[in-house]
């Protein structure tokens, strides 16, 4: 993959750094031709909340309820869900090859709070979980969880249960994600349905209540049907 390379851990200090892998401005330049300030799509109304979900190899639940199965190409980030118009928030996906030729699950998991806010999940039978200080990629220890990031006051909150995750942005409408072995699940408010400022995209798809417009080709050329996904470089 072009924007990530073999893992390093070099250990400073109390801390334990990773170096060597995709940062966050690294993938928000690889996503920046995929944003738009275009006219938001209007959502029929708030609908129930939901969650879309990443697991296996690779199938989906997307916020509309459609399930399917797509091996996400490993030279490629997926992007679960972004808002429609902006990047203020996202969460982005890596791929490894696992079992048959074109079988793929999640790597890794990168995960965007607002206010920029960065979170960095290795997937597997161990889930180790980063946040961005600026510089690197710092290990969290789960044994100091819950707490906020970064710290000392940092907006996004941090809980651990057994080899899983919680990362909760603390955004209105709320969103968080859930990381645990090969699977990514986000949670989003109802409120995510209404469209207008609050339209989303993504391999989550519209979240309009009509699972029927989830499309399932996702390699289909343009023009596409009413939800696309985005894979960037």
């Amino acid at each position: 993959m072009s924007l990530a390379v073999a893992m390093v851990l070099v250990y400073v200090g109390p801390r334990a750094t990773v170096v060597g892998v995709a940062t966050p401005s690294e993938l928000e330049i690889a996503l920046m031709p995929n944003v738009v300030m275009a006219p938001l799509p209007e959502g029929p109304e708030i609908l129930n909340d939901s969650s879309c979900w990443g697991h296996g190899d690779v199938r989906y639940d997307t916020l509309d309820g459609r399930q399917f199965r797509y091996p996400s190409p490993v030279e490629k980030y997926g992007v679960m869900i972004l808002p429609w118009i902006g990047n203020p928030w996202w969460v982005i996906t890596e791929h490894e090859l696992h079992g048959g030729p074109n079988a793929t699950r999640i790597k890794e998991v990168y995960v965007k709070c607002p206010t920029n806010i960065y979170f960095r999940a290795t997937l597997g039978g161990r889930v180790n979980l980063y946040y961005w200080d600026g510089a690197a990629w710092v290990l969290i220890d789960a044994a100091g969880l819950p707490a906020n990031f970064p710290p000392p006051d940092g907006t996004a909150w941090v809980y651990a249960s057994i080899q899983k995750f919680k990362i909760d942005c603390k955004m209105d409408p709320y969103m968080f994600v859930l990381v645990y072995r090969h699977s990514v699940k986000i949670y989003a408010s109802g409120q995510w349905a209404a469209g207008g400022p609050h339209a989303l995209r993504g391999i989550c798809a519209d979240f309009n209540g009509n699972p029927g417009n989830d499309c399932v080709n996702l390699g289909a050329p343009e023009p596409f049907q009413d939800w696309t996904p985005f894979l960037i470089p």
